[in-house]
């Protein structure tokens, strides 16, 4: 069910709008790393907080999903990149207010290609406008680390309807001294018709390592918050980090 998919994702984001008009009182330009089904950007925009809404999204399937609910819902003033945000060609927009990664899809860089991470946050630093802020979301993981073995543990995670995916079983691998973790996850479909497999590895960014990295970019008022509205979302290991120009 399309439909009820997408309200779920535009609800999924509520507590991060919130949170953008809290440190935001008036409409903003944003780029996302990262943007997925771009679901931010709509909700951004469908709350007339979004001047002007840059997504990039390296996977085609999301990008054209993307493209699909722009059309559905009007937003045309965000654009969507099907593009690898480690090499994308930032000078293509124009300088925004607002930086924002979130789901942990900044920690799957440095992986990718080791060093990337600071550039990019240099790079981003020199496009943001003058106040301008940095907002990344991240897990550093002490929940898994603690529990392994040998550095190895197997878990798994359940997912609520309308997700066509009803369990992810995780096999985790830690590498201390690149602080890498790998997950082979593997995903069961509601239905049990069909099983997918990925393999990911991220970065894992302790709050004082994250916290120095932005500084050493130039930001300044380096803040870590630990939900994005109230207690009642605080998790575990994940927490957002905001920086500003």
């Amino acid at each position: 069910d399309v439909k009820s998919y997408k309200l779920e994702k535009l609800k999924s984001v509520e507590k991060n709008i919130t949170f953008i008009k809290k440190h935001f009182k008036k409409a903003i330009n944003v780029l996302e790393i990262g943007s997925g089904n771009s679901k931010f950007l709509y909700s951004l925009y469908l709350a007339f907080l979004l001047k002007r809404g840059y997504g990039v999204e390296i996977s085609e399937n999301r990008f054209n999903f993307a493209n699909k609910w722009k059309e559905e819902i009007g937003a045309q003033s965000v654009m969507n990149f099907n593009e690898n945000a480690i090499t994308f060609n930032i000078s293509k927009i124009p300088q925004v207010d607002l930086v924002y990664c979130a789901d942990l899809a900044f920690q799957f860089f440095d992986p990718a290609e080791n060093g990337c991470d600071i550039h990019l946050l240099r790079k981003y630093y020199d496009h943001l406008s003058d106040g301008g802020k940095i907002i990344l979301e991240l897990d550093c993981h002490h929940r898994l680390i603690s529990s392994m073995k040998n550095d190895q543990i197997k878990t798994w995670q359940e997912f609520n309807k309308p997700d066509p995916w009803k369990y992810s079983l995780w096999d985790c691998y830690y590498d201390v001294t690149k602080k890498y973790m790998r997950i082979n996850k593997t995903f069961i479909r509601r239905d049990l018709t069909k099983v997918s497999k990925s393999d990911v590895i991220l970065k894992n960014y302790e709050r004082s390592d994250i916290i120095n990295m932005l500084k050493e970019c130039g930001f300044k008022d380096v803040k870590i918050y630990e939900n994005w509205q109230s207690s009642d979302d605080t998790l575990i290991d994940e927490f957002i980090v905001m920086g500003t120009k």
